[in-house]
Parts: structure tokens; C-alpha cells; sequence
């Protein structure tokens, strides 16, 4: 076996989480770390050796802990741990006699894995491009706070890059293509009557921004927007006066990104919202702390899911076809950093031989040739050390290329 050969080492990635499928919307919901949780989780990871750079995506159907590391198998189980204590605790305090299994996945599988999450082939609703915007924005997170690493920046330039292509081809995106569109097919279904009053949306990120608008130019619904913060001379209204609104709605959209709820379910029927006024949440966390009890006529995340529709066809496999080439790309990568070292001192030992070995064993082994024939010689010298250096250099990343990965 070839020095170089690394066929056999795991590629530097361990991935927790959950998605739709995996866990409901509260569980979902207690994965959402705080800032001093998420910086305290950080800290002992990287204090410990388990890993070099760590990354968290937490978007409307899924949760994901991603982190760079020599040892996944290890660093995988390490992970696992802190994702289920927190669970655990949800399950006493919400007396639940089981918790939901998260899924673990390491190298080849990991990478395979994330690429399939950037693409939306593991969204709610296939090929939605919000997912990998959301991801360059954990990893930008990463890199902001100093928890980031080489393998988690390349990662993050492959994803982007095979997104662009996705999008380009057609195979990602489309403005009903996401959660917004479900809001708009689940309120066509369920309000025929677009004269009957508007529909108020709270909370105007991304996806709050692209259901208004999905709302008002497809549905043809008479849409608020509210949010927290208010750009001066914006046509958005502050959240403070949405009960002013209120007995002209017919439906509120909660699309808040804050990390707990707003309004409880008791605070909105104080506000004056009626029984029948339609309340979709599609914040995770829910941004209503909603009472089964209450007469509310309350919809979540996990009530959506029936308005997913299409089928697998061509695209699907187009978009497999870019996670197969993404996974060989990643590994061609991680082989590359693993013979960075060599690669380095071969170039430093070439530009001495070049700067002043040369010059140095001629000067020392020929002192009493001419000059015109010291310089012919220099040339000769320099020229075999350049071809010899480059043929080095080629077999080192034929052989990275060479090898394959096991399986």
C-alpha cells in the first residue's frame, strides 16, 4: 500500500439529527439551542479534542449537528449523547415514556448525507431552496463565532457551488417550492373565501417574507405583515398593534424565527381572536404556546405534512447524480489536506534547491569553470530539479486520485 494511500481513513465528518420524519415539531423544537447552551456545547467539544469545527442547522422540519473530526465513530456516539439528554429532560418534564431516535451518520455517509439535505431531496417538500441557504448560514454562523474548520469551509464551498448548479438547471427552487407554499395550499383548502377577511403574517424572515408574498400574488389573499422590528417609512406594521387588525382577519400566519414562543394561546384569545380565525404556526419553536384545550383554532407544522405533494422523476435522479459527484469531490478533497504537508515541504525544498543549492554545489564542486559555463550548467541544474519536482508533485495527486474509497 502506497504511503499516500488514505482509502482506508474515514472521511472527517460526524452528523446528528431529526428531521419531520424522525421526531414532531415539540421535539424538534427542544434542539434549538440557546446561545450561551450552544456556546457552552462548542467550548467542550472543541476543549476536548472530539472534534475541530462544529456547526448547527436549525430550520423548520429538521435539526442538524455537524462537526469536523479525525475520530467521527467516536465524536458520532459523543454527540448522540447531548442530542438525547435533552431529550430525556423534554420526556420528564412532558411525562412522555419514550423519546424519538435520532439519526447518526459518519464520513462518506455524513457527507452523502448533508449534500442530500442541501439539495432538498430530505425536505418536507422536495427541491425547496431554502434549505441550502439555511446551511451556508450555519456555517457562516461557524466561522463568525470561531467554531469552524478547514474541512467545514470546504464542505461549505462544495455545497454552495453544487447548489448554484442545482438551481441553475432547474432541479432546484420555484417560488411555491418550500413550507410558504404549503401555507398557501393549506389556507386555499381551508379559506375559499378571499373577501371573507386578511390574513395577518407575524414575522417577516425569509420565509415570513415569501409566504406574504406567495400569499398575495398566487392566492390572491389581502395580506398584513407584522414583525418586531420596523424599517422606517416600511408599509410592515409593528407586532404590538397586531390586535388592532384582528377583527378584520380571517387567518394568522405565525412565521417568526424567535427562539420562544410570543403569544401563548390564552394572550391571543384576550387579544380578541376568534374560534374561527384560522392560527397557522410554522415556527420551531412554535411561537404560539398553544393549549389543546383552548378554543383556538390552532394548526402546526405537523398538520401540513398531508399538503405535500409530487412524485419522483428525472430530476430526482439528476439531483443524485450531483450528492454522487459531491461525495467524490469532498473525498478528493479530504485527501488532498491530508498530503498538504508533504506537498509543502516538497515546494520549500525545491525553492532552496532553486534559490541557492544550485548556485551553492556548483560554486563548490566546480569552482574553476568558466563562467558561460557556469551558467549553462545552472540552467541544466535547475531545469532537472524543476521536472523532477513536478513529476513529485503529479505522482503524489495520482495517487490521491488513484485511490478509492472502501465499498
Amino acid at each position: 500500500m502506497s504511503l499516500l494511500d488514505t482509502s482506508h481513513e474515514p472521511l472527517p465528518l460526524a452528523i446528528v439529527g431529526c428531521d419531520f420524519r424522525v421526531a414532531s415539531t415539540k421535539w424538534r423544537s427542544s434542539l434549538v439551542l440557546s446561545d450561551e447552551d450552544r456556546a457552552r456545547m462548542v467550548t467542550h467539544l472543541l476543549g476536548s479534542g472530539s472534534c475541530d469545527g462544529v456547526a448547527f442547522l436549525d430550520t423548520c422540519n429538521r435539526n442538524e449537528w455537524i462537526c469536523s473530526t479525525d475520530q467521527p465513530d467516536w465524536t458520532v456516539q459523543l454527540i448522540a449523547a447531548q442530542f438525547t439528554s435533552r431529550w430525556h429532560e423534554a420526556a420528564k418534564a412532558w411525562k412522555e415514556p419514550t423519546i424519538p431516535q435520532p439519526r447518526l451518520y459518519v464520513g462518506e455517509d455524513a457527507v452523502r448525507h448533508i449534500l442530500r439535505v442541501s439539495l432538498g431531496l430530505e425536505s418536507l417538500v422536495t427541491a425547496e431552496a431554502e434549505i441550502a441557504g439555511q446551511i451556508q448560514r450555519a456555517l457562516a454562523n461557524a466561522r463568525q463565532n470561531g467554531h469552524t474548520s478547514v474541512m467545514l469551509n470546504g464542505l461549505g464551498n462544495l455545497l454552495g457551488r453544487l447548489s448554484r448548479e442545482a438551481h441553475r438547471a432547474g432541479l432546484q427552487g420555484g417560488i411555491r417550492r418550500g413550507i410558504h407554499g404549503l401555507v398557501l395550499e393549506y389556507l386555499a383548502h381551508h379559506l375559499p373565501n378571499r373577501e371573507a377577511g386578511d390574513v395577518l403574517v407575524v414575522g417577516l424572515g425569509e420565509i415570513g417574507r415569501k409566504t406574504a408574498t406567495l400569499l398575495e400574488q398566487y392566492g390572491g389573499f389581502s395580506v398584513q405583515r407584522f414583525n418586531r422590528t420596523v424599517p422606517i417609512g416600511s408599509s410592515i406594521r409593528p407586532l404590538e398593534t397586531l390586535n388592532e387588525s384582528l377583527n378584520q382577519a380571517q387567518a394568522l400566519v405565525f412565521a417568526s424565527g424567535a427562539q420562544h414562543a410570543l403569544f401563548t394561546s390564552q394572550d391571543l384569545l384576550d387579544m380578541g381572536v376568534s374560534k374561527d380565525t384560522l392560527v397557522v404556526d410554522i415556527g420551531v419553536p412554535p411561537q404560539v404556546d398553544h393549549h389543546p384545550d383552548a378554543p383556538l383554532r390552532y394548526v402546526g407544522l405537523d398538520e401540513l405534512v398531508p399538503f405535500v405533494t409530487g412524485k419522483q422523476g428525472k430530476a430526482d435522479q439528476d439531483r443524485l447524480g450531483l450528492v454522487e459527484n459531491g461525495v467524490r469531490e469532498f473525498t478528493q478533497f479530504c485527501r488532498e489536506r491530508s498530503v498538504v504537508p508533504i506537498l509543502d515541504a516538497t515546494q520549500r525544498q525545491h525553492e532552496d534547491l532553486i534559490t541557492h543549492g544550485v548556485a551553492r554545489f556548483i560554486n563548490e564542486t566546480l569552482p574553476d569553470l568558466a563562467p558561460e559555463e557556469k551558467s549553462r550548467v545552472d540552467r541544466e541544474m535547475k531545469r532537472f530539479v524543476r521536472d523532477y519536482t513536478n513529476k513529485v508533485i503529479e505522482s503524489i495527486h495520482r495517487s490521491i486520485g488513484q485511490s478509492k474509497p472502501e465499498g
